[in-house]
This record gives structure tokens, C-alpha cells and sequence, in this order.
């Protein structure tokens, strides 16, 4: 029995509410599956359960579907013996998003369900729409991931949740971190919980095969990973790390697996499709997960990876990096450093499960090598892994001398630097003033071309067939859009990103258009400099290989345009509201205070209307979504979101006109 099993299972037993902290793959799902189903056993539940199908005796909420898949699975095991040895037919039911709500509201009227393994969205939308539900004999409440939980925007859902369920229960709060937030959470819905928290060895590990390592103990404060995992960090350039990929997935033996991370769905789609055409005849299976991928779909690809006997490859995102169970993972790799630093415990957490050997990798460029100290501040020991394709410029051993010459200088008191700052002034100018020959020019930007054999592949791939280039055009905005939004900003800094590399990280052949890449020191840097096979393409003239790509990219322009045409007529309509308020305070014969005044009264109007829907809203008379659309804020949230509008573009600003002063220049004018 894992020692988290051994702490938790005696405790639930006993009627005490827990607070669980421990590693990733130390047996958490056990610890609460086990002492649900002794629950179940005991007689008045027993009872319960023959009498109805439908009486609610346990509930499960977790982040994600697959993991709810996955836990309802072994929950179907538990509830096969337990009807073998007792006698007793413990209902379970599986409530997740991605299909209608009324197949599983007719599920549970049908079957029913005495312990419901649901995600938190789809199972507020059923207490307030299934008036059926029968809570009240609620005994067993678990949250897992109760971190991510809360981190994915689902506060609010779990406080109406809990809000539901009897006060008189036993709850167990499962997190392998643990935050403010879920502290916040455990003292709201948990009486006099008992914390949990499981120590375990960590590992330092030191040189490159890993034959020396220290053992220690760690404080469970910080996040804390397994001792027979160890990890890896590489340094190679943004369009070198496709090459470094494909060789460590070509020296995949049966039955490894390994789990490649990504940023964004785009970037799932785009390496799925690139790195069809590179693992042809290699042998090993490729998958793809992400969020936005129908549930079927996701439960079939989830279900295949974890069942196919030869080497594979799982290409995802965020969503697989909690809780999953698959064995023979044996390496997980991070394309890029995730955007939130305490998912990087999470990802590598898919490996070295349960006492087995595993390893982790994570890609940086040279300018993220600030995220190793960082990462070791945080508990997580990375070791180097060199590239086999791409090796760090060593600088000139005159170079070198010199810089040499300038330290022994300063070290005897006599600094020079002023003097070296004026040879090289001198140096740049004679730079600048030299004249290059045609050959030396060619043979510079022919250097600053992109080599990669895997990326020069791709770009190869693209020519015949647009739907290359349209993923990796969108995956390469994504990564951007995510990269500037990244929680470990100060470490990882935007400015820093080096725009070709990024351009040929995804085999792009122009340049994309997005806000981020407006400003004037980018436009210099966002250069993409090509071979000539691939100058003077024509992207329109470019064929879709498959036909149902090509009606798909002509759909999404026509949304597009649509929504556009929308958006432009809403805001028409809001500037013709507000013309016509202020035209009627302007109506009226009222001295300058008063008519301030009375658009004053009007602003608090709209608020007291807001104020009411939102009243109507907590009493359950309206969805929050009819709520979102009554007020306004439906279109707001998907500006934002969209960031379709840049700040100085003419009509943005609400509010009367400025009046302009006397002497200064008309705008348009300057312009």
C-alpha cells in the first residue's frame, strides 16, 4: 500500500474530512476510491442503494474528461467485485461535457447512479436543470486536481455545487500543490479537515548518464517529484528543435510511449500533420489530444495510446497533464516551457509513476537558460542533455585573450574602459562604412537560413498542400500569443524571442500579420529570409490536397467576414445609441450642470438594470449566459478575447467628443 493510501484510507474511514497533498502517480485515485466503496458496504447504505438507483451516495469532481474516463474506469472495477462479494450493485454514472445534457439526464432517470464521476461545468448545469437528482443522500464528496480545478475558471461552479450537497458529509480535497486558492476552498467546504501530507525522497542528480545521486529529504512546502525521474533540459534553437524530436522518436523501442507537450491546439494539429510525413517507415504510432477535439474522438485517441502495444507518441496539450494513468511512459517532452510553472510538475508527472523509472525533457533556447536555476528553486533538478544537431558558437581565442587582457587590467587597477569603448565605436564605424562584395552578402544571408533537414522537409510538405501552411501559420500565432502571456515573464521575456527562428520553427513561407509583430523594432528583426525554391510562391496558388481541408478553409473565411460584418454593425449601433441620448440631453433646455447631470441619471439606470438581471441571475430566473448577453458583457469578453482591435483605431472611445483647444493641431491634419 503507497503511503498516501495508508494516511488517507484510515481517516475517511473515521469520518474525518482530508486535505491531501502528495507527488503525481503516488496512488492518490486508491485513496479515495477504496473508502467510497467500504462506504457503500455498510448497512444503512446498503440499504439505500437496493431501495433506489437513483439515490446519490458518492460524487467524484475532476478537471478534465479523460481523467474522469479513467477514474470511472477503475471505479467500474471496484464496483464489479464489490457486486461479486456483497451482493450489492453500485450504479455509476460518468457526466461530462462534449455532448447534449439530456443524454445524461435520461442516463441517470434510467439507470441512475450512486456515485456520479462528473467534471464541475456538466454537473451544475445538472442540478440546475434536472429537477430528478436525488443529492440528499450524499455521504462520500471528493475534488481532485483540486488546483486545477480552480485554476480553470470552475470557482464558482463548485461553491453552487457545494452549495447543493448536504452540509453533513465526508469530504476529501486531492491536489499534488498546494495553493492559496485550495486552501481558500478547503476551509469553505470542509469541516475540520485533517491536512495530509506525504513526504517523499527527491533526488539531485549530477552527471550526464545520472550514476551519482543524492538522496534527501525535502519539505513537501515545495512541489516535490519522484526519485527514480530524472530530468533533462536541452539547448537548441527554436527551429533546431524539430530535428532533436525526431531523433529521440526514432530511437523509440516497443512498448515505450512518450508524451510530447505543446502550447496551444494549433501547435497539436500542426505537428501532427508535419510529423506524418517525418515518422513514415519508422514504426511509431502518432496520436493527437487537445480540448477542442470532439469527446468521442478524444476518448477513442486517449484509450488507443494507452493500449497500443509498439512505440508511440501522444502530441498534447496541458489537458493530458493531470492525473492520467497510462503505463510504459517512459519519456515526456516539452517542446516549450509551460506558461504556468507548477504545470511543469504535472507533465512530468505522467512518467515515472508508482516506483518505475522514467525521464523528462524539456527544450530551451539559449535565451531561456535562466529557467534551470529557476526550476531548481521550485524542487525540480535538471540536468543538461547536449543537442546532436546544433552546438553553441565558441567565440575566437583572440577574442578571448583580449577579453583576457582587459580583466588582468582591472584586477591591477588600471581600467581601460573608456578606451575599449572608443576602439569599438571605431570598430562599428569601419563596419559600417565598409563595402561588402555580392559574394559576402550572399554568403551572409545564405548563414542566416534555416538548415534544419526536418523544417526544410516541411516547407518541402507545404508546397503541396495549403493545409500545411495554414497550421503552422496558426501555430505560430498561437505560440506567439502564448509565449507573451507567459506567468514567467521576467524569465522568459518576449523581447528576447528571436523572430526568424520562431518564423522556421514552423516551416512558414511569409511573414504573419498580428499585433504583436506591428512594432517598429520587430518589423526590423521579423525578417524571414528563404531559399530559392521557396521564393516568389503565390500562397493563393497553392492546391489543398484534400478537398474537405479546402471547403473548411472557405467556411472559416466566411465566418470571419460574417463576424466581422457583425461586430462593425454592433458597434454601429451602440455609437447610434449614445448619439441619440446625448442628442436628447442635448434637446433639452437645461443650463451645462444639469445636463451633465441627466446623463448621469442615465448611466445610473443602465446600472440599476444591471443590477436587477444580476439579481434574477443568483435566484436562477435567468443562465448566466441570457445574463452575458442582456448586459453586454458577452461581447466584451470576446473582444478581449479576440484582441481584434488595436487601442488607437478611430471609434473606439465612448463618452462625449473632447473638445479641441485652441492652437492644437487637428489629428487627421498632422497625420
Amino acid at each position: 500500500m503507497a503511503p498516501v493510501q495508508a494516511t488517507t484510507i484510515p481517516l475517511l474511514l473515521d469520518h474525518k474530512d482530508v486535505v491531501v497533498e502528495a507527488v503525481t502517480g503516488s496512488g492518490k485515485t486508491l485513496a479515495y476510491l477504496v473508502p467510497a466503496f467500504e462506504m457503500f458496504q455498510q448497512p444503512n447504505n446498503a440499504k439505500t442503494i437496493r431501495a433506489s438507483k437513483r439515490h446519490v451516495l458518492g460524487m467524484i469532481i475532476l478537471p478534465t474528461r479523460e481523467l474522469a474516463l479513467q477514474v470511472s474506469d477503475i471505479a467500474r472495477k471496484f464496483a464489479a467485485c464489490v457486486k461479486r462479494v456483497a451482493e450489492l450493485e453500485v450504479v455509476i454514472q460518468v457526466f461530462i461535457g462534449g455532448r447534449l445534457l439530456e443524454v445524461d439526464e435520461q442516463a441517470y432517470n434510467d439507470e441512475g447512479g450512486n456515485l456520479v464521476v462528473c467534471t464541475p461545468g456538466r454537473m451544475y448545469e445538472l442540478m440546475l436543470e434536472c429537477q430528478d437528482l436525488k443529492l440528499k443522500t450524499l455521504e462520500f464528496l471528493v475534488m481532485d486536481e483540486g488546483d486545477r480545478l480552480l485554476s480553470m475558471g470552475f470557482a464558482a461552479q463548485i461553491d453552487t455545487i457545494l452549495s447543493y450537497l448536504p452540509k453533513q458529509r465526508r469530504t476529501g480535497l486531492f491536489s499534488a500543490t498546494q495553493t492559496k486558492e485550495v486552501k481558500e476552498l478547503a476551509r469553505a467546504g470542509l469541516r475540520n479537515a485533517q491536512l495530509v501530507k506525504v513526504k517523499v525522497q527527491t533526488s539531485v542528480v549530477t552527471g550526464r548518464e545520472g550514476a551519482e545521486k543524492v538522496m534527501k529529504q525535502q519539505d513537501v512546502d515545495r512541489p516535490t517529484v519522484p526519485s527514480t525521474l530524472v530530468n533533462y533540459y536541452m539547448t537548441v534553437p527554436q527551429s533546431g528543435k524539430m530535428d532533436e524530436l525526431m531523433e529521440l522518436l526514432k530511437a523509440m523501442e516497443a512498448p515505450e510511449k512518450t508524451i510530447v507537450y505543446v502550447h496551444t491546439c494549433a501547435a497539436v494539429e500542426f505537428f501532427e500533420y508535419a510529423l506524418k510525413n517525418l515518422l513514415q517507415g519508422t514504426g511509431v504510432a502518432l496520436n493527437a489530444l487537445h480540448g477542442q477535439m470532439p469527446q468521442d474522438k478524444r476518448k477513442k485517441v486517449f484509450k488507443g495510446f494507452a493500449a497500443k502495444p509498439g512505440p508511440s507518441v501522444l502530441i498534447c496539450t496541458d489537458i493530458a497533464a493531470r492525473g492520467l494513468d497510462i503505463t510504459d511512459v517512459k519519456m515526456v517532452i516539452q517542446y516549450d516551457p509551460p506558461t504556468d510553472p507548477t504545470t511543469f510538475i504535472h507533465r512530468i508527472g505522467r512518467t515515472a509513476r508508482m516506483g518505475k523509472a522514467g525521464q523528462s525533457l524539456v527544450f530551451l533556447t539559449p535565451q531561456e537558460n535562466e529557467y534551470v536555476p529557476f526550476m531548481q528553486m521550485q524542487n525540480v533538478h535538471l540536468e543538461a542533455m547536449p543537442a546532436k544537431h546544433w552546438a553553441p558558437k565558441v567565440k575566437d581565442e583572440a577574442a578571448d585573450e583580449e577579453d583576457d587582457d582587459d580583466e588582468d587590467d582591472e584586477e591591477d587597477g588600471k581600467p581601460r574602459t573608456k578606451g575599449i569603448q572608443g576602439k569599438e565605436k571605431k570598430q562599428d564605424k569601419k563596419e559600417r562604412g565598409k563595402i561588402y562584395t555580392a559574394e559576402e552578402r550572399a554568403q551572409y544571408r545564405e548563414s542566416l537560413m534555416c538548415k534544419s533537414p526536418s523544417i526544410m522537409a516541411i516547407r518541402r510538405a507545404c508546397l503541396q498542400d495549403r493545409h500545411m501552411v495554414d497550421l503552422g501559420m496558426k501555430a505560430c500565432m498561437g505560440f506567439i500569443r502564448a509565449y507573451k502571456e507567459h506567468m514567467c515573464s521576467a524569465i522568459l521575456k518576449f523581447k528576447k524571442l528571436q523572430w526568424r527562428d520562431v518564423f522556421n520553427a514552423y516551416a512558414l513561407l511569409r511573414v504573419p500579420k498580428m499585433p504583436e509583430l506591428k512594432h517598429a523594432h520587430m518589423k526590423k528583426k521579423a525578417k524571414l529570409l528563404l531559399q530559392d525554391e521557396f521564393l516568389g510562391i503565390n500562397l493563393e496558388d497553392i492546391p489543398y490536397l484534400r478537398i474537405s481541408d479546402e471547403r473548411q478553409h472557405w467556411a472559416n473565411e466566411t465566418r470571419k467576414q460574417e463576424e466581422e460584418k457583425k461586430r462593425q454593425e454592433e458597434r454601429q449601433q451602440a455609437r447610434t445609441m449614445r448619439d441619440k441620448k446625448r442628442a436628447e440631453v442635448k434637446s433639452m433646455k437645461l443650463a451645462g450642470r444639469a445636463k451633465a447631470r441627466q446623463w448621469r441619471e442615465y448611466e445610473v439606470q443602465e446600472l440599476w438594470d444591471e443590477a436587477r438581471l444580476l439579481k434574477k441571475m443568483k435566484t436562477h430566473k435567468i443562465s448566466e449566459q441570457q445574463f452575458a448577453k442582456l448586459t453586454g458583457e458577452d461581447k466584451i469578453l470576446d473582444a478581449i478575447k479576440k484582441r481584434k482591435r488595436p487601442k488607437d483605431s478611430e471609434g473606439d472611445e465612448e463618452g462625449p467628443p473632447q473638445k479641441q483647444r485652441k492652437g492644437q493641431p487637428n489629428a487627421k491634419r498632422a497625420q
